[in-house]
């Protein structure tokens, strides 16, 4: 692939992390907002409905693909003990994974498949990083083989229509690296793979706060932030949820949130046995 690739992209986003003051921002607004995670817009909502749908219990297997570090689903196998392989492109952010949980860390581009064989999972995550994927149709077959029947999948992710180079630019799109699509268009591939959507929600007025705050607040710091920040990394932080939050307003950009299940056919129903010690938390 000629341009940026994802190893790019993740790197450059790595590096506007960097600052300590910047990362200061990030964790008062994450509190102020309930987010819980410190990469992707994941909040505890979202949590709390992948725990409730996927009835996770200590002997759930669960994969979270394009974790970054893994926030959500540590914060899950904290919760229930459930076990995690969680698949990044990125070392530096799978080195950042809480290793006192039940997660296997595994380094692989997901554009190039899923680097492992099931059926062997009882739920899947992609939390913010589908967009990342080019061919999400095939993509998507191979995650519903990795799942047992009856198998659940969780999405969150930003759903657009078209949107011109400038608007891209703002965002942090890398041209060639990131691929958006329509909610209609997300969910149509979900659909094509196999799985029965459940439900489908909008995150918009979630994120929208979010954005505006963060905006609000890398405006009033810019002296402390330029000093730690070169001077263009600043001004793509500010420009993202600027364009973040103006995008949501105009609803030409949405955050959704989509649960959905891998149907077990009758024959399959007679073959499977109770788990045992599933321990429901909702």
């Amino acid at each position: 692939m000629d341009g940026p690739t994802n190893n790019d992209l993740y790197a450059a986003v790595d590096d506007r992390r960097s600052s300590s003051s910047l990362t200061a921002i990030d964790a008062g607004l994450r509190r102020a907002h309930r987010i819980a995670t410190a990469e992707g817009m994941v909040g505890e909502r979202d949590l709390a409905e992948v725990l409730s749908t996927f009835r996770i219990g200590t002997v759930s297997r669960l994969i979270d693909l394009g974790c970054g570090s893994a926030g959500p689903s540590t914060a899950m196998a904290r919760e229930t003990g459930c076990s995690v392989v969680a698949i990044d492109i990125s070392q530096a952010r799978l080195d950042r994974v809480d290793r006192t949980v039940s997660i296997s860390p595994l380094c692989a581009d997901l554009n190039r498949g899923v680097p492992l064989h099931g059926p062997a999972f009882d739920g899947a995550l992609q939390f913010d990083s589908i967009v990342h994927i080019e061919a999400k149709d095939h993509y998507l077959s191979d995650v519903r083989r990795l799942l047992r029947p009856g198998g659940r999948l969780a999405i969150t992710s930003s759903t657009n229509g078209p949107l011109d180079d400038e608007a891209r630019r703002r965002l942090g799109d890398v041209r060639g690296t990131i691929w958006r699509l329509s909610t209609e268009a997300l969910l149509a591939a979900i659909t094509a793979a196999g799985f029965t959507v459940e439900s489908v929600r909008s995150r918009r007025e979630q994120v929208l706060r979010w954005h505006e705050s963060r905006r609000d607040a890398l405006a009033e710091g810019k002296s402390e932030l330029l000093s730690e920040m070169r001077a263009e990394e600043y001004q793509h932080a500010l420009d993202r949820s600027s364009s973040v939050a103006e995008l949501l307003g105009q609803n030409r950009l949405d955050m959704v949130f989509v649960a959905a299940v891998l149907p077990i056919s009758w024959t399959a129903k007679l073959a499977i046995k109770p788990w045992v010690g599933v321990r429901r938390l909702f």
